[in-house]
């Protein structure tokens, strides 16, 4: 076992931070490292992230957002790639060559991302477990008449691949497409539809699919949310009371209140307000994706992770 081996785990993270600012590369602040190894002439690691055990990370160019988490046994060679801020990148997922993947993403573990042509995956696309996404496809001999195909693969913001997926070449999939599992996707898909089967075809679309929410709709989404909420925070040991009625509703926790409807707000609006403790304008608004919270706060911090529940990811933070 070499001599880092017997450091305690933090410790040793800091000496690789370090190893890592001595041969000139950025490093954020809050950074932590596990026994993984980061090989580029160009790193930029953003503040708080948090890369795993038994990660390569291997290419040229190297750029990972603030608070990227890089969990264990990912393998990364490549060209060149980006990571947005606040993604997530699960366990055994193998990304190669040229890749670059948005803010507020997921990539669940074990997904296989290659990229012998230039693989893009923009903010807000959530990748399930197992996915395959090919820019490559070749084995039998093109000189007798057998297909090989090359292309880039694009996936716009906030489409979503469930669980064993499978994209192959020169396919783009749409800003918020919706593919079903298990699906192989040959051709491109539309924005905003939803496509299923193998091959995949395209079953919904505009104007039925996304459903239309009217102001109603939302804030009935709302109630059951704050509901849940409720019983969700009295498990975890807090004492709450929730006040439900037409125009307004709050959620009243021994650590602060949730409001909606004390101020009256804009229409289409569903802002929900935070009030003390401690004192200030706190707010978050699940339709924009918006949010002024202090994550110090449980209760704050709390209703961030909980939202996430109906498929709100919040925008990253401002800095």
């Amino acid at each position: 076992m070499s001599m880092l081996g017997r450091v305690p785990r933090r410790v040793s993270s800091a000496l690789r931070v370090a190893a890592l600012r001595t041969r000139g590369h950025e490093i954020g602040k809050s950074v932590r490292i596990g026994t993984s190894k980061i090989q580029g002439r160009s790193v930029q690691v953003g503040e708080g992230c948090v890369i795993g055990d038994n990660v390569l990370i291997q290419g040229d160019e190297i750029l990972i957002g603030p608070h990227v988490e890089i969990q264990d046994d990912v393998r990364i060679q490549t060209r060149r790639i980006a990571i947005g801020d606040e993604t997530l990148i699960e366990s055994g997922v193998t990304p190669k060559s040229s890749v670059t993947i948005g803010s507020n993403c997921v990539v669940l573990h074990r997904s296989f991302l290659n990229s012998t042509y230039p693989l893009s995956i923009e903010d807000d696309v959530g990748i399930g477990g197992y996915c395959m996404i090919f820019t490559h496809g070749l084995w039998q001999s093109a000189f007798e008449g057998y297909p090989v195909t090359f292309g880039p693969v694009t996936i716009r913001k906030g489409a979503w691949l469930p669980w064993h997926v499978f994209v192959m070449p020169g396919v783009e999939i749409g800003e918020g497409a919706t593919i079903g599992a298990g699906s192989v996707v040959l051709h491109s898909v539309p924005a905003r539809s939803m496509a299923v089967g193998a091959p995949a075809r395209v079953i919904r679309g505009p104007p039925e699919y996304p459903k239309a929410m009217t102001k109603k709709d939302l804030e009935d989404l709302l109630r059951r949310l704050l509901s849940d909420f409720a019983e969700h925070l009295a498990f975890k040991g807090l004492r709450t009371r929730l006040e439900l009625n037409d125009a307004s509703f709050r959620l009243i926790t021994s650590q602060g209140e949730l409001n909606y409807g004390v101020s009256e707000p804009k229409k289409d609006d569903i802002q929900i307000l935070f009030t003390g403790p401690p004192k200030g304008s706190f707010w978050v608004n699940p339709l924009t994706r918006e949010w002024h919270l202090d994550l110090s706060l449980p209760l704050h911090s709390e209703t961030r992770g909980f939202i996430r529940r109906a498929g709100v990811r919040l925008r990253p933070r401002t800095r």
